[in-house]
């Protein structure tokens, strides 16, 4: 005989799931609430400006802090972070 042990099923939510920031750019975080042994990570879609700083990879409720840089663009922009499959969406406004 064998025994199969499978981790329940794992539900992931974060909050917030958006955020404006101002040109000047700065830091956030954002938290995550899943099962004590759910795993997630967290990916920017816009690496060139919006940095995952800590926190990813996790295990279990965590949080992650990203940064943003100056917005000299001119118009505003908006970039996302995926965290376990739930897109995190930030607008930067224009300088």
């Amino acid at each position: 005989a064998f025994t199969v042990t499978q981790d329940a099923l794992c539900t992931f939510s974060i909050a917030p799931t958006s955020q404006t920031m101002g040109a000047a750019g700065g830091s956030g975080s954002i938290s995550v609430t899943t099962g004590g042994s759910c795993a997630w990570t967290a990916v920017s879609a816009n690496t060139d400006w919006l940095t995952v700083t800590a926190g990813s990879p996790g295990t279990g409720n965590g949080q992650v802090s990203f940064t943003a840089a100056v917005n000299a663009t001119g118009a505003d922009r908006t970039g996302t972070i995926a965290i376990a499959g739930i897109t995190f969406r930030l607008t930067q406004t224009a300088q």
